[in-house]
């Protein structure tokens, strides 16, 4: 399936609280810049389409898909709690 990059072009503050969830929730945070790579999903785009005045959406290229998918990997690996005996 595709993938499309999302980045917040324009800053949340002052935005309906709904939006601010809907940025929250796409991985982008609260600063202008940051970006995320979702699948190309009906969800996805309709959770873009609320927020559309303030992301940009391109096409993520395979290996800006590849190095999202490590460091999101990399990151899970990091938070799991250590085996006790």
């Amino acid at each position: 399936m595709p993938k499309i990059k999302v980045t917040l072009t324009k800053s949340v503050i002052g935005a309906v609280p709904k939006n601010r969830k809907t940025v929250a929730a796409l991985g982008l945070g609260d600063r202008v810049g940051r970006s995320a790579i979702h699948e190309d999903t009906p969800a996805i785009r309709g959770m873009v389409h609320q927020v559309k005045h303030l992301v940009a959406v391109t096409e993520a290229t395979a290996e800006e898909a590849v190095k999202a998918e490590f460091v999101r990997s990399t990151r899970r690996a990091m938070n799991k709690p250590e085996e006790t005996k």
